[in-house]
């Protein structure tokens, strides 16, 4: 029964590479528990020519902007980095809008791109990604919740099905194919799952949910898309979470105020 404050860093339809820049942005403060799941928007990265894709991910349109201004965060004793910043974005900005052809769009793939999708390039940007996470949490002392992400396509999956409302999910909120095919969707969230687990195998301090495995069950239950779940859903994987916290809370290993 303690009071627990929450800094939630999420938001819709964003990826490792966010988190990193939002995790790396706080400068000195430090957390009881840092959680992190993420994996399956980062498949939309892919869905882009081999010579158009960036490890950072700039051939996005959202990341574009962000990664021009991310490096001048922080600077605030001096305007004038944000006086660059400012064109920095509106730079990129202009080049975007001039330029669209050239970017993966920040809504739904561009259909004649999605073949592209089955070549999972994001692989080493989550990776990269991920390790730098890590590092960050290590070099400042905060206790580490690393997931996979659980993703369900029925056997029966279409479009055409999922628009109406046949399939064994509860609201059909948003289809696979905002993300691309849904085989490459699939396919790049079991590359960035595998990433997770080999590096919670190499640092065995951090905790681990394999949220991939325990939300498999009763899909109309769960799920009320391929990623996103009910309110049932939603119990079942914070007690999934819960399960692996607790424990490690009990053995004192956090430093918590009375």
């Amino acid at each position: 029964h303690r009071k627990v404050r929450i800094h939630n860093f999420g938001n819709l339809a964003q990826s490792s590479r966010d988190s990193l820049i939002k995790y790396a942005s706080v400068g000195e403060a430090s957390f009881d528990l840092v959680v992190f799941y993420q994996g399956a928007c980062e498949a939309r990265a892919n869905n882009v020519p081999p010579e158009l894709f960036r490890e950072d991910y700039s051939h996005y349109g959202w990341y574009k902007i962000v990664c021009g201004l991310a490096p001048y965060h922080g600077r605030n004793s001096f305007t004038l980095p944000y006086t660059f910043s400012f064109f920095s974005f509106l730079d990129n900005r202009i080049r975007y809008v001039i330029n669209k052809s050239s970017y993966v769009p920040q809504c739904d793939p561009r259909e004649e791109w999605l073949h592209y999708g089955s070549n999972y390039r994001s692989v080493a940007s989550f990776e990269s990604n991920l390790n730098a996470i890590v590092d960050l949490s290590l070099q400042r002392g905060d206790r580490l919740l690393l997931m996979t992400v659980a993703v369900h396509i029925p056997e029966n999956y279409s479009l055409e099905a999922f628009k109406k409302h046949l399939l064994s999910y509860s609201r059909h909120r948003y289809p696979i194919e905002s993300l691309g095919e849904p085989e490459n969707v699939v396919g790049a969230v079991a590359a960035h799952n595998n990433i997770i687990s080999h590096v919670v195998m190499k640092h065995p301090e951090i905790l681990f949910a394999d949220q991939a495995n325990l939300m498999m069950g009763n899909p109309a239950l769960t799920f009320d898309d391929p990623v996103h779940f009910t309110s049932h859903g939603s119990e079942k994987f914070v007690k999934n979470m819960l399960e692996v916290i607790l424990p490690d809370l009990n053995n004192n290993r956090w430093e918590l105020e009375s």
